[in-house]
């Protein structure tokens, strides 16, 4: 929960982060669905890192295809807090 997430963009549609990984050639990206102010949004997440630095880091070596992106360094247990909300939310 410590960990660092880089997010590099949130879908409302599971088919719109399909075609942004196939448009951008990303290979296989975590990504998932998280609750934002009651929706269902699906984020893709470019990785995972130990500190703020080093994804700081990762953010700005990010490949050409990307750098058009603004990604989201956000906290890990925050992210996971989000995932959780949705699995919550269906039961």
């Amino acid at each position: 929960a410590e960990y660092y997430v880089v997010q590099l963009a949130a879908f409302r549609e599971k088919d719109e982060v399909l075609a942004f990984i196939q448009q951008h050639r990303l290979g296989d990206p975590p990504y998932g669905r998280v609750n934002r102010n009651g929706e269902v949004w699906y984020v893709l997440l470019y990785g995972v890192w130990p500190s703020l630095a080093a994804a700081e880091v990762a953010v700005a070596g990010r490949p050409v295809s990307l750098q058009g992106i603004s990604p989201w360094v956000r906290k890990l247990g925050d992210l996971q807090a989000a995932i959780r909300a949705v699995s919550e939310a269906e039961l």
